[in-house]
C-alpha cells in the first residue's frame, strides 16, 4: 500500500535511541495520512460531482469511525470545500518537504526527567500533562504520555494534530474573508438567540463531530478551524486506505 508513496522528507529527531524508531514510524504513517488526505482533495476539485465526492461513504451510524468530509465539517458548501482544500495542501506541504516557515521541522521526545517541559508545567509532580504539544513554531514535542498508545495510527493522529497546529486558514461564508490559526480553543453559543457563550478546548471525536454536526450558531464555521476536525478527518481516511478498507 506504501509503495507508490511520496518519499518521506524526514525532520530532525531529537529522540533517544529506544524512541527514535518508534518517532520516525509516527512520523511516515502522518506523512502517508496526509498524503491521502491531499489526493482526495485535489480529486475532488477536479470533479464536477464535488458535493457527491463530499459526502461519499458517509454513515451516520458509523460515527467517528467515518472517513467522509461530511462527518468532520458538515454538509457540502463551497466555502468548506475551499477551506479544506487549503488547509490540506498546506499540511500536505508540511510533511512533503519537513518544513515550516522556512526552517525545517523539529521532532523532540521529552524525558520523564524534564521536569521543566510543558509536558509537565500545567500538572506539576504528576505525568498526567499532554501528550505533545507544539511549540516553538517548527516543533513538536512528544510527552512521555505520547507513547501511552500503543496504536500507532493513534500516535499519527496526534502528530498530525501537532503539525497542523502550524497552519492558518481562510474561508469566506458570505461577504468577508476571515482568518485564523488551527487551533483547540474556541467561543460557541447555542439557543435561538446563540446567547450564553462558552469558551473551552474542543478536543476528541464528540466535540469535532458537534462542531460539523450543529448547523446553528456558526458550530460549522469553528469546525473549519479547529484542530482535530482536520486531524480526524485525515487519520480516518489515511487509517481506512492504509488498512486496505477504502
Amino acid at each position: 500500500l506504501l509503495r507508490d508513496m511520496p518519499a518521506v522528507s524526514w525532520p530532525r529527531f531529537e529522540c533517544p535511541a529506544d524512541e527514535i524508531e518508534d518517532a520516525r514510524d509516527t512520523w511516515m504513517l502522518a506523512h502517508h495520512h496526509a498524503w491521502r488526505a491531499w489526493q482526495l482533495i485535489e480529486f475532488m476539485g477536479e470533479s464536477a460531482d464535488r458535493d457527491a465526492i463530499w459526502a461519499n461513504g458517509w454513515e451516520a451510524d458509523r460515527g467517528h469511525r467515518n472517513w467522509s468530509p461530511r462527518t468532520w465539517f458538515g454538509p457540502y458548501a463551497r466555502y468548506r470545500f475551499d477551506t479544506v482544500r487549503r488547509t490540506t495542501r498546506k499540511l500536505w506541504d508540511r510533511y512533503r518537504t519537513a518544513r515550516v516557515a522556512g526552517r525545517r521541522f523539529v521532532v523532540k521526545c521529552v524525558q520523564p526527567d524534564q521536569r521543566a517541559s510543558s509536558c509537565f508545567r500545567n500538572n506539576p509532580g504528576t505525568d498526567r500533562g499532554p501528550s505533545a504539544f507544539h511549540f516553538p513554531i517548527g516543533s513538536v514535542s512528544l510527552c512521555p504520555r505520547f507513547w501511552d498508545a500503543a496504536d500507532i495510527q493513534v500516535r499519527a493522529r496526534k502528530m498530525v494534530h501537532e503539525t497542523l497546529h502550524h497552519t492558518s486558514v481562510k474561508y469566506k461564508p458570505r461577504r468577508a474573508w476571515r482568518y485564523a490559526v488551527v487551533g483547540d480553543t474556541h467561543t460557541h453559543s447555542h439557543g435561538r438567540l446563540c446567547g450564553r457563550p462558552v469558551t473551552e478546548k474542543m478536543y476528541g471525536a464528540d466535540d469535532s463531530m458537534h462542531l460539523a454536526d450543529t448547523s446553528g450558531c456558526w458550530h460549522r464555521n469553528i469546525a473549519l478551524r479547529n484542530t482535530d476536525n482536520y486531524a480526524y478527518f485525515i487519520w480516518r481516511l489515511g487509517e481506512a486506505v492504509h488498512e486496505g478498507r477504502l
